[in-house]
């Protein structure tokens, strides 16, 4: 079976550091490469999905039943729920 270009978009290996010196000074264009090739990714480091697209970003942030409701998850498990950065 094929991957659709959705697929291979969320799960290409996306490098981003939200807190290096040059996203930090100018996030913008970095924001807009990201809602351009890869509007969801797993974001390995941060442990978490991460939406670039703001109507998404609405979505996921409103949807508390299929999100996570905390902000960070750190170190442990929540069954059933993913926890979701945005960046828009």
């Amino acid at each position: 079976m094929e991957r659709s270009e959705e697929q291979e978009l969320m799960t290409s290996r996306i490098q981003f550091d939200p807190l290096e010196p040059a996203t930090l000074a100018d996030p913008y264009p970095v924001y807009a490469e990201l809602r351009e090739k890869s509007p969801v990714f797993w974001h390995e480091e941060m442990q978490s999905w991460t939406v670039t697209r703001y109507r998404k970003c609405l979505r996921v942030l409103r949807d508390h039943e299929r999100f996570a409701q905390v902000w960070r998850r750190v170190g442990r498990s929540e069954p059933f729920r993913v926890t979701v950065g945005c960046f828009v």
